[in-house]
């Protein structure tokens, strides 16, 4: 039995895995469009949100070829590195390895949701853990809005994939389900 979870696990992982490059490999122009960017003062004409003043900064890469500086969320002393995949960084949850891994420290503790971000894509994957999805979502966004400080316009801009597994809900698992204010996000129990 165990066994079989285990081979169900790395089969989930790589049809997410593949799903994820799928989705980072689409043009811009089949993503999401942002228009409603906030400019804060000194942030200078290029629409580049720039993050509470005195915090440190990283400058990510968006779906629309543009460019979004956000919060250093990989060095908050809450995103930890993933153990077993380099490049990659967990900010919220538990990941896989941590189920094979007793010493695994998870990243901010949260049972309804998982957050990893992949260096080399500049990309988050948000795992819907826990029912209902639409109230788990709803914590997820609101996380990662907080550790990025950015508002929900411009999380639309982000390479993500916000999903979940059959485990959790077979009718929505695999899909990419988008944040709840973004166009084309569907609709949630």
């Amino acid at each position: 039995m165990k066994r079989t979870l285990i081979i169900t696990g790395i089969l989930l992982a790589i049809v997410i895995i593949g799903l994820c490059a799928y989705l980072f490999s689409l043009p811009a122009t089949d993503m999401p469009q942002d228009t409603g960017d906030v400019t804060f003062p000194g942030a200078g004409s290029s629409g580049t949100v720039v993050p509470a003043p005195g915090k440190e900064t990283l400058t990510l890469a968006t779906n629309d070829d543009g460019s979004l500086v956000v919060n250093d969320f990989m060095h908050n002393g809450t995103t930890i590195p993933d153990a077993t995949n380099e490049g990659r960084y967990l900010l919220a949850g538990a990941s896989d390895f941590c189920d094979v891994d007793p010493t695994c420290v998870p990243g901010a503790p949260t049972k309804e949701f998982s957050i990893t971000y992949f260096t080399d894509e500049q990309s988050f994957v948000i795992a819907l853990n826990q029912e209902p999805l639409g109230n788990s979502r709803l914590l997820a966004e609101r996380f990662l809005m907080e550790a990025l400080g950015i508002p929900q316009a411009s999380m639309c801009r982000l390479n993500y994939l916000l999903t979940t597994d059959q485990y959790v809900n077979a009718q929505f698992a695999g899909a990419n389900l988008g944040f709840s204010f973004c166009p084309g996000a569907t609709k949630l129990p």
